[in-house]
């Protein structure tokens, strides 16, 4: 990116340049703050588990080695990773299915959100097949696909 900035500036194209390099002065802060927090969880992980070892010789983190501590750091950033995945309901979002269209819902789905915060249950009775789950009513028409996307959801 800092590359492609300079080729911007020998065009004298200085504004481009400029933003270039603050993307690539964000990129680089943000991954230097990602770094140093995995460091810190991985140190409270090291220094917690000198607590609960079962032999007497467990290191803390000062004590062990780059190896040992990059296997810790490694732990870590996969659970960060699988953590990025779920949302704030501890959902799965990698695996929950999305329809732009209340039609196009599976029957095996009983309930789906849509407009983020909407709940439609499927019902039989209702002529749309779909209703509103406060008051029972019948889902029209419009709303079979105005709060798109519906997300479905998966009884815990």
């Amino acid at each position: 990116m800092r590359a492609d900035a300079d080729l911007l500036d020998e065009h004298h194209d200085h504004h481009g340049a400029h933003l270039l390099r603050a993307e690539a002065d964000r990129i680089e802060r943000e991954h230097t703050e990602r770094a140093a927090f995995i460091d810190e969880l991985a140190k409270v992980y090291a220094d917690g588990m000198q607590y609960f070892a079962i032999e007497d010789d467990w290191l803390g983190w000062e004590d062990l080695s780059e190896i040992n501590r990059e296997a810790i750091r490694a732990g870590i950033r996969a659970v960060l990773a699988r953590l990025d995945e779920l949302d704030g309901d501890g959902n799965d979002t990698k695996t929950l299915r999305q329809w732009k269209d209340l039609r196009d819902v599976p029957d095996d789905v009983r309930e789906v959100i849509g407009c983020e915060t909407t709940r439609f249950q499927r019902d039989s009775s209702s002529p749309s097949g779909w209703i509103w789950p406060g008051d029972k009513s019948p889902v029209g028409p419009f709303h079979m696909s105005a709060c798109a996307p519906y997300v479905e959801v998966i009884d815990q």
